[in-house]
C-alpha cells in the first residue's frame, strides 16, 4: 500500500485501502475518486464476495475486465486510464474493473471562454468532474492534487493541483505558505481567494488568471504553474502570470 501511495504521490483524489477477502484474507483496493463512481464500485464487491465461495468465475458476472499478475508500472497505468484495482498480495494477482464517474453537470464550453478549434467543454461546481476532465488529459500520477480547507465557520473544500518534477519547488512553497495565512471566517467567492494569494489587490499587472476552460488548465500545469480550484465555483485559478500569460 506504501508503495502504491507512494506512485501516486499521495494525492487527494487517490484512493487505496484494505478490503476483506476469501478466507480471512485482505486485498488492495485503489482508484482515483475523480474517475470512477465510488457507490458503484461498492456493489461491485458486494457482488465479488457473494461469489468468493463458488466455483464459477466470479469476474464473468461483473464489470472485471482483466485478472492478471500484479505490476507497479502496469497499475499506474490502468488507474490513470480510470480503472479500479483490486490487488491480491497473496497470490501477486490484480483485477481490472471499469466503473466511469457520472458527470452531474454537461461540462459545456464556458460563454465567455468560446474559441473556434479545440475542446468545447468547461469546468463545472463540481471537484470530481473537473478533475476527472483533466485526469483525461494528463495521463500520469504526476498530477498531484492536494485539499485544504477554507473559511473557519464554512469549511469549504478547495484543491491546488500541481505538475511533480515540473513546477519549481519555490513555487509550490510559496503558495503552500499562502494557503496557510488564509485567515476568514466565512467562504464564498473565488474573488477571496484570489485576494489571499495575489501579492497586492492595488497592482494593474495581473498575478492570478482565472479560467473555466479544463485545456487552458492543463496548458498552464505542464509549464510549471499551480491551479487552485473549489467545489463552490467553476472556475480555476493559475499561478503565477504575468501580462503574457493572462493573453492566453
Amino acid at each position: 500500500m506504501k508503495s502504491i501511495q507512494k506512485a501516486f504521490y499521495h494525492s487527494s483524489d487517490f484512493t487505496v485501502r484494505q478490503v476483506d477477502w476469501r478466507k480471512g484474507s485482505s486485498a488492495i483496493l485503489c482508484f482515483y475518486a475523480s474517475l470512477v463512481d465510488a457507490k458503484e464500485v461498492q456493489r461491485i464487491l458486494y457482488t465479488i464476495y457473494a461469489r468468493l465461495d463458488t466455483e464459477k468465475p466470479f469476474w464473468s458476472e461483473t464489470l472485471v475486465s482483466t485478472l492478471e499478475r500484479f505490476s507497479l508500472p502496469q497499475a499506474v497505468k490502468r488507474i490513470c486510464n480510470g480503472e479500479t484495482l483490486i490487488v491480491l498480495p497473496n497470490s501477486g494477482e490484480m483485477l481490472s474493473l471499469t466503473i466511469l464517474n457520472e458527470v452531474n453537470r454537461n461540462p459545456d464550453e464556458p460563454n465567455n471562454e468560446h474559441i473556434l478549434r479545440g475542446s468545447h467543454d468547461g469546468l463545472i461546481e463540481n471537484l470530481d468532474t473537473n478533475l476527472a476532465l483533466l485526469r483525461k488529459r494528463i495521463n500520469t500520477p504526476a498530477l498531484v492534487v492536494k485539499s485544504f480547507l477554507i473559511g473557519k465557520e464554512t469549511n469549504t473544500k478547495a484543491y491546488y493541483l500541481y505538475m511533480d518534477g515540473v513546477i519549481k519547488p519555490e513555487t509550490l512553497q510559496e503558495l503552500e505558505k499562502r494557503i496557510q495565512a488564509i485567515n476568514i471566517d466565512y467562504f464564498y467567492s473565488m474573488g477571496q481567494l484570489s485576494d489571499e494569494l495575489e501579492d497586492s489587490v492595488w497592482s494593474p499587472f495581473p498575478q492570478l488568471l482565472n479560467t473555466e476552460r479544463p485545456d487552458r488548465v492543463v496548458a498552464n500545469l505542464v509549464e510549471g504553474k499551480v491551479v487552485v480550484m473549489t467545489n463552490t465555483s467553476p472556475a480555476a485559478i493559475i499561478a503565477p502570470v504575468t501580462f503574457f500569460n493572462s493573453s492566453f
